[in-house]
């Protein structure tokens, strides 16, 4: 790759070739060559001045540097990219064989085993199997009393829930029966009292009758006392009348 305003000369002499020689009307023989550069030539780059990089010699190093940095960035970053690919290749082709290998071996492994072998082998996945069977069995008949005993303690708990209700139930019944009975001996003791009351009233209503009853009756015996004094007083004043008259009569 060259700069701007830069040229390169090859400093190798190239054969003619015979069949391929052309000549100009003045005499000159010239071969026409169109080759790839090769890596044992040397090349010799010519600078010829341009004005831009005359005026701006950093922006042009500045430039180079950028291109030398891209070209290095993309160099390593295919490098990095064919690395991985060769990894992924390799450990692909590792993972083929490992497979291969163990298919080979498996194969190899199942000629070599004998009957006898077989027959234990048979044997021991047998015994594995009942094993594990039985495994299964206890497992479950585990897991059934364990059911079992959940089922149990939840009617326990259940039993017991139902016992605290109904002692709620029949503590709430004793103390309305409680409190009846407390109602029932106050109201007796408030009729008791009321009934006392009643009577008190009474005798005091027939006691206070029968006084008045006496003061009518003392009242009224003062009045016939007084009527009856009043009376003979009348008669005698009637005899002292009488007898006046008749002394008067007489004379």
């Amino acid at each position: 790759m060259t700069l701007k305003g830069e040229s390169s000369v090859v400093l190798q002499p190239f054969q003619l070739s015979p069949n391929q020689v052309h000549k100009s009307p003045q005499g000159v023989a010239f071969d026409v060559l169109i080759k790839p550069t090769s890596k044992n030539e040397k090349v010799i780059t010519v600078y010829s001045p341009s004005p831009s990089s005359i005026k701006d010699p950093i922006e042009k190093v500045n430039s180079a540097y950028e291109r030398k940095k891209n070209i290095d960035e993309e160099t390593s970053l295919k490098q990095k990219q064919r690395g991985e690919k060769i990894k992924m290749a390799r450990r692909q082709i590792s993972k083929t064989i490992e497979i291969q290998q163990q298919q080979v071996l498996e194969k190899v492994q199942k000629k070599t085993l004998t009957v006898e072998e077989l027959m234990a082998q048979q044997k021991k996945d047998l015994e594995e199997k009942r094993i594990a069977r039985e495994l299964r069995a206890q497992e479950a008949k585990k897991v059934h009393e364990e059911l079992l005993e959940s089922k149990r303690k939840q009617a326990e708990l259940k039993l017991e829930q139902e016992k605290l209700v109904e002692a709620n139930r029949e503590a709430c019944i004793n103390a309305k029966v409680e409190k009846a009975k407390a109602d029932l001996i106050k109201s007796e003791v408030v009729r008791a009292e009321q009934q006392k009351k009643i009577e008190e009233l009474d005798e005091r209503v027939k006691q206070s009758l029968s006084e008045a009853e006496e003061k009518r009756l003392a009242k009224l015996n003062e009045i016939k006392e007084k009527n009856a004094k009043h009376v003979l007083e009348a008669k005698r004043r009637a005899g002292e009348k009488k007898n006046l008259r008749k002394s008067i009569e007489s004379n």
